[in-house]
């Protein structure tokens, strides 16, 4: 996966994330429901990252420097799985999140906690 086709696809999850919270906050939707829908992109999720020496580099500052037609690696199954535990532990934590608190935009913001523009 290109890093180009990654960005696609984590700004597809965002805006799909973006919805089903604003219907949530709207309480168009159900808590549980919003948790089944950010299950759902943690399916979605694409698990990939650049190529980068985690001894020397930051990723965030690596993925930022690579070029868009980088081609990124599939991480191995015990980072995937770390990652979706660490996930469905932030979904399964969700009826206890004080919903004053979540935005949308600004560092704090739930989709940042969420999802990441470089994910790992």
């Amino acid at each position: 996966m290109k890093k180009s086709e990654f960005l696609e696809r984590v700004k597809f999850i965002k805006d799909f994330l973006s919805k089903g919270f604003e219907d949530y906050m709207k309480e168009d939707i159900t808590g549980s429901e919003f948790q089944d829908l950010m299950r759902l992109a943690v399916k979605l999720t694409p698990n990939y990252c650049v190529p980068f020496d985690d001894e020397e580099e930051d990723y965030e500052e690596a993925f930022n420097n690579a070029p868009n037609d980088c081609e990124m690696e599939k991480l191995d199954d015990s980072e995937i799985k770390m990652q979706e535990e660490y996930l469905y532990e932030f979904i399964d934590n969700f009826p206890n999140w004080d919903s004053s608190k979540l935005t949308l935009k600004g560092g704090n913001s739930f989709l940042t906690m969420f999802v990441s523009d470089y994910m790992i």
